[in-house]
């Protein structure tokens, strides 16, 4: 999605998985409309490229659903462009306890296997970790400059959908947690930042110029676009269910009607 769009916004207004959605429609647009036949059999909307954008954004948006059960007292930002492709931060939230650096992984039904700097999805090496790092490094140094005495920022991964987590070693710096866990874990940490320490902060993150030179904006039909998409996504999913459990059907349904007619041949081979 690129839009001629220049007008600044505040940063608060980025919506959950912004830029992600951005990046899984500009996917989309060489995606060739679903035939009769493949929307009646349920066919993925998606192309094999935006699939991992799509798992993303569900993933960002679930995370971002829980973060609305922080106190007032903490401010969350999404989707916070860092990179030169627009984006970056997944949230980043502020509050007595510190500035948080939230990144979400989606891996629904995926093992999660966690020692020091080593993570493993279902038994795959992994640089979340390392990513993690670097990405809070950067918010740090960045936001040092304006407020020198402000605490490290910490770095967190936020597991959505996974089927076993294990830590083994928790991370010198990361912290790796289950999504549900998140809100709980961050109200409960000890206040290292005052409210007038807040209130500079949040100004400050609040600016799109603290960011990027490039114009942060908001483009309106981008969401609407992404609500159509899902719904198709959802849509899909359920008639490929149905449509499954439909054959189950039928093979039982056959099954049963062959049956008599076996043990009738099987009873009477046994007749003498």
């Amino acid at each position: 999605m690129r839009s001629s769009v220049t007008d600044s916004i505040t940063m608060r207004e980025r919506f959950a998985a912004q830029s992600v959605i951005e990046e899984l429609l500009h996917c989309q647009e060489s995606r060739p409309p679903r035939s009769f036949l493949g929307r009646l059999f349920g066919a993925s909307p998606l192309c094999p490229e935006s699939e991992p954008w799509y798992r993303g954004a569900k993933g960002e948006l679930a995370v971002a659903s829980l973060l609305t059960g922080l106190p007032h007292e903490w401010t969350v930002f999404h989707a916070l462009p860092v990179g030169s492709g627009g984006y970056g931060i997944n949230h980043l939230v502020v509050g007595p306890g510190g500035v948080f650096t939230i990144n979400t992984r989606h891996y629904s039904g995926q093992e999660v296997w966690v020692a020091g700097h080593t993570m493993l999805i279902s038994g795959r090496g992994t640089n979340d970790i390392r990513n993690a790092e670097l990405e809070a490094s950067r918010v740090g140094a960045m936001l040092r400059e304006r407020m020198p005495m402000l605490p490290p920022v910490q770095p967190v991964i936020a597991l959505v959908g996974a089927k076993h987590v294990i830590v083994r070693a928790r991370p010198r710096k990361v912290r790796v947690i289950e999504a549900g866990d998140l809100v709980s874990w961050l109200t409960n940490l000890v206040v290292v930042m005052n409210e007038s320490e807040l209130d500079l902060l949040v100004d400050i993150l609040d600016e799109p110029s603290t960011w990027q030179a490039a114009p942060v904006v908001v483009h309106p039909e981008v969401w609407d676009k992404f609500a159509v998409l899902d719904h198709e996504v959802r849509s899909a999913r359920f008639l490929r269910a149905g449509w499954t459990l439909a054959g189950m059907l039928a093979l039982v349904g056959a099954s049963v009607s062959v049956l008599p007619l076996l043990l009738q041949s099987m009873a009477g081979g046994l007749l003498p």
